[in-house]
């Protein structure tokens, strides 16, 4: 799976992508920039998908719609696979889970994935985002690779890349 982690000022995660027990990709993208669209009037900085990789473009869709539960009337439709998503405004952090179908908006550090238990460990003990993300993948097998991480709280927003 991965493991993404929002401090309150960075946003990282790694670049591991596993189908079943096998590395498929050391370099995934698992942040994007998105200074287009809005959620709940708030100007979208980026945001970061876990879980099943072929959400990617549907979650891109979904957040140009403005995060809907529904649209024209009929509950969004996801189809099949579990994801959990961060999106960070310029207002707030907002945290979405498939299981659930809820967006919500958090007002702590929050890590996610199946390395988000070790992360948030880390996160507790004082570590930033881009050290928790390493932290969690010398113990979780689904999480490692050439990892990203943006400052979202900086006038100059850059996607940068990192070793895991």
């Amino acid at each position: 799976m991965t493991t993404i982690v929002w401090d309150g000022k960075t946003l990282a995660a790694d670049g591991r992508m596993t189908c079943g027990n096998q590395v498929t990709q050391e370099d995934r993208q698992k942040i994007f920039l998105d200074t287009v669209n809005k959620v709940r009037g708030a100007t979208v900085i980026c945001y970061a998908l876990a879980g099943c990789a072929d959400m990617t473009n549907r979650v891109g869709e979904w957040i140009s719609l403005g995060c809907p539960h529904t649209v024209e009337g009929q509950p969004y439709e996801w189809g099949e696979g579990y994801f959990e998503v961060i999106i960070i405004t310029t207002e707030s952090v907002f945290q979405y889970c498939s299981e659930s179908n809820d967006i919500i908006e958090i007002f702590h550090k929050v890590s996610m994935g199946s390395g988000g238990e070790f992360a948030q460990t880390a996160v507790h003990m004082g570590k930033d985002a881009k050290a928790s993300v390493k932290i969690a993948a010398e113990m979780d097998l689904f999480s490692g690779g050439t990892g990203m991480f943006i400052n979202c709280r900086t006038k100059k927003m850059v996607l940068k890349e990192f070793e895991v």
